[in-house]
């Protein structure tokens, strides 16, 4: 089961999930996946609380993968971050919810049995405040045929 944290400022709160999709059979959340066919990563946040309708800036969605059978190669960060913009908040203020798939092709990542894990950063013109969330999937893996 994946676990997840946020954490945030006094009256932020927030709350981040990450899960593997099947492009070609979409709605379906495999944690085994062939290597040769494409795959992608599904994080989904949102932020509430009294003062998350003032909070402006972007955040830095990035995706590290890493092995924990000892035969696996792939390793560290997978695929370049994704910047997305916290944009307006909605009116009224209620919670604020982002998502960003990350999409990879054939091959991207070798056998074996891999931990997965999504880190958000917030960035608010060029300095990084004290807001970040991680996701992980403890468990995922990839095999040839």
């Amino acid at each position: 089961m994946p676990r997840s944290d946020f954490e945030g400022p006094q009256g932020v709160a927030g709350s981040i999930s990450v899960k593997p999709l099947d492009p070609a059979s979409p709605g379906t959340t495999p944690y085994i996946i062939e290597t040769k066919n494409p795959f992608e990563v599904l994080v989904e946040w949102e932020i509430h609380g009294p003062t998350a309708p003032f909070v402006g800036g972007e955040w830095q969605l990035r995706l590290f993968i890493d092995p924990v059978d000892g035969l696996a190669s792939t390793q560290g960060q997978l695929g370049p971050a994704a910047l997305v913009p916290l944009g307006s908040p909605p009116s009224p203020p209620s919670p604020r919810p982002y998502s960003h798939t990350f999409q990879f092709g054939r091959n991207t990542v070798t056998k074996g049995v891999y931990h997965m894990t999504a880190v958000l950063t917030y960035d608010n013109g060029g300095a990084q405040l004290e807001m970040a969330a991680f996701a992980e999937i403890p468990f995922i893996e990839f095999y040839d045929v």
